[in-house]
């Protein structure tokens, strides 16, 4: 998965707009991100740093309220100091109040396994993201994010955007101009 990761931003680094992440956890995604990145791009990590919101019991079936919170914030402010880089951390898409509104993006790799979570990540991103430039799911083919599948499926059904599923279970769209469909 992290293979995908990091082609994906490859392919990004030459399409306008800055890149994030949605569901940073410990930070082993940004990481990649930042690899590949230009150093020009900013990176938005969006999390709580506290473990999962309220869950839905019809559509997360596997997690619950408060999992992965053994995060330590500060060692994630110490690790990702640097002028390209925004920590927003705290409840997504509150967070997002953060972002300067001319914000578009090249890329958005969504990794936040549940159901509401992913929805507001598409509600939040699609609109911003730059024609070319990628949206990467982590979750769509994982038995543990039923979830994360369904709300993709919705908010996609009526996009012009295809949904190309990738044997390692995670699924991106790469953005159409909006004169396309």
């Amino acid at each position: 998965t992290s293979h995908v990761l990091f082609n994906l931003v490859k392919h990004c680094q030459n399409i306008d707009g800055d890149m994030a992440e949605l569901g940073v956890y410990k930070g082993g995604g940004s990481k990649i991100i930042l690899s590949r990145a230009k150093k020009e791009k900013c990176l938005f990590m969006f999390d709580t740093f506290a473990g999962f919101p309220a869950v839905n019991a019809g559509k997360d079936l596997y997690w619950t309220e408060g999992d992965f919170n053994n995060v330590d914030v500060e060692s994630i402010r110490r690790e990702f100091a640097g002028a390209n880089i925004k920590l927003c951390i705290g409840r997504f898409p509150e967070t997002t109040r953060e972002v300067p509104n001319d914000t578009r993006f090249c890329f958005a790799h969504i990794d936040a396994d549940l159901y509401q979570s992913q929805l507001d990540g598409w509600i939040y991103f699609y609109p911003r993201m730059t024609p070319g430039g990628v949206m990467l799911l982590d979750n769509y083919g994982s038995l543990s994010c039923p979830g994360a599948k369904t709300s993709v499926d919705e908010f996609f059904a009526d996009k012009p955007e295809q949904i190309i599923y990738l044997a390692t279970g995670q699924a991106f769209a790469i953005k159409l101009p909006k004169d396309t469909g």
